[in-house]
């Protein structure tokens, strides 16, 4: 069959369209019928317009005629919970939907029948693109939102999410929809699964026009939610959807003509940030993979101004401490180096001083050298743009802790790493560093391959090194500072292949020949076929 016409006139932001007299009550039903199958963008807007048409103007020619017109559906009272539901006007689709919607709401509450929560879920989308009163919130979707069933509850929170995120800012204010929002946040018993993680995304909607110490209240319950989700499911998408949600506060504060927030609010969100949720990401990372959250997580970072990551001692690297805290800290201050976001270059040398001691100290064993090696060729890719200098000074660094913190500290394979991606490309070192970057980036890396890797590396320093201080002024100091390292390491029986290097490095400088420990074959073997080292 044919598409009923139901209206006429102009459907434009300044008219509204009339529905036709003879458009009876059934016809409108089969038309939201038909529209209610069809789960698309269109069938929305389509049922967004129908619920805009105002009721016919009839003229009549006398008092008896206009007191046999009826309304095209019945009023009904719109009640729950024993408060009355704002009533639309009769005869438009709103209203026609409000009536199903309390109908199969009243089934839900009396249980005298099964609910269809399909329609309950589609009449919720029907409404999301409206504006609706505030009484709604308070008196519809609290409980909706408190049902047992969790396909209705999603559908409510999606509705009650549409109500203070997109709603027109000309239209009611909507601020009940904001409260009920905090309320589904803060409370003890909280709704939230794992479906309703779009939730999240509105955080910067919530706290907008709250004080200070609620928009706190509701940025640390929302973290505990996805802390406990995470730890329950073992799936740390949540943690990833709050952080990206958390960096929309942040961006927008960062807009002085967007924001809304005070700037209490503001730097307490930004202290959040770089001292709780950090602290948090750390501990969560000792069981279980994060590197997606920890990318969300950088990318807020980004959002924060340098004078808030100084009042909490972000850059401040220590010799002390957990190591997989500094380990993950390091990753996000070489991530803000490379965005520029060290103020000053003296102020980024020392701190990447810091860090090449603070690596240089680490004696690890096992798999825990995975994490020191991937930090390692991060900051051989952060300090390549350094001038020779401060190159230099850095390798003096390294040779210093060699020489206090003997062959147990990982100093030599960073000065390796370092090294590799410092020194002038012959063709065999090329090889090598093709075939570190393949190995470094693969998963789930066996002890053996690490070996490997640092094997490589190791046998590689007096090549570069020879290159690196080739026509430097730093070459003799270079070559003093090592002659001690390895008389100190001669006396205390340090591991033979850690002598050779050295041994080698002085006899490479010196002659200006050095001797290749790696053929080309081997280094070619690593890069096709990683598995097999």
């Amino acid at each position: 069959g044919t598409l009923p016409v139901l209206a006429c006139g102009e459907l434009s932001p300044f008219s509204q369209a009339a529905l036709f007299a003879n458009a009876s009550p059934r016809t409108i039903s089969a038309v939201h019928q038909m529209l209610d199958k069809q789960n698309t963008d269109y069938s929305i807007i389509v049922k967004g317009l129908l619920a805009s048409m105002r009721l016919p103007v009839i003229k009549h020619n006398d008092s008896s005629s206009r007191e046999s017109s009826k309304p095209l559906i019945a009023t009904k009272s719109l009640r729950l919970e024993g408060e009355t539901l704002p009533t639309p006007m009769e005869g438009t689709l709103l209203h026609h939907l409000l009536s199903l919607l309390y109908e199969e709401v009243s089934r839900l509450k009396t249980k005298k029948a099964d609910t269809d929560i399909a329609l309950l879920s589609r009449i919720f989308q029907c409404l999301e693109p409206l504006s609706l009163p505030g009484q709604f919130a308070t008196d519809f979707l609290s409980v909706i939102i408190g049902s047992e069933s969790s396909a209705l509850r999603t559908s409510g929170l999606k509705l009650l999410f549409s109500q203070f995120t997109k709603r027109r800012k000309a239209a009611f204010e909507g601020r009940e929809f904001v409260n009920l929002s905090i309320k589904v946040i803060t409370q003890e018993t909280n709704p939230l699964c794992g479906e309703d993680l779009f939730f999240y995304s509105g955080m910067y909607d919530m706290i907008r026009k709250s004080s200070s110490d609620l928009s706190q209240k509701v940025l640390l319950k929302s973290w505990q939610i996805c802390l406990s989700f995470a730890s329950r499911k073992s799936e740390h998408e949540c943690l990833c959807r709050w952080l990206q949600g958390f960096r929309t506060i942040l961006s927008k504060s960062n807009d002085d003509s967007s924001t809304t927030l005070s700037p209490k609010t503001i730097n307490a969100a930004r202290r959040f940030l770089v001292k709780d949720v950090f602290a948090d990401i750390v501990e969560t990372s000792k069981c279980a993979s994060i590197d997606e959250t920890f990318d969300a997580f950088t990318e807020c970072l980004l959002e924060i101004p340098s004078s808030i990551t100084d009042e909490c001692s972000f850059f401040l690297v220590e010799s002390e401490g957990a190591q997989i805290e500094y380990l993950w800290r390091i990753r996000c201050i070489i991530t803000l180096i490379k965005n520029e976001k060290v103020e000053g270059s003296e102020r980024m040398l020392t701190v990447l001083k810091s860090i090449v001691v603070w690596v240089s100290r680490q004696v690890v064993k096992g798999d825990e050298q995975l994490g020191l090696q991937k930090i390692s060729f991060l900051m051989a890719s952060a300090t390549e743009h350094l001038d020779e200098s401060s190159k230099s000074e850095m390798i003096l660094l390294i040779l210093e802790v060699m020489l206090v913190h003997g062959p147990d500290a990982f100093a030599l394979n960073l000065l390796g790493i370092l090294l590799n991606d410092w020194g002038d490309c012959t063709e065999n070192k090329s090889l090598v560093s093709i075939s570190v970057q393949r190995v470094s980036g693969l998963p789930n890396l066996s002890l053996h391959s690490i070996s490997q890797i640092q094997l490589l590396l190791l046998k590689e320093i007096p090549t570069n090194l020879k290159y690196f201080l080739k026509g430097t002024k730093t070459q003799n100091l270079v070559y003093n500072r090592i002659s001690q390292v390895h008389s100190a390491w001669v006396k205390i029986s340090a591991p033979k292949n850690g002598l050779d290097v050295l041994l080698s490095t002085l006899n490479s400088i010196r002659s200006g020949e050095s001797d290749t420990y790696i053929t080309a074959v081997l280094a070619a073997r690593l890069a096709i076929s990683p598995k097999e080292v």
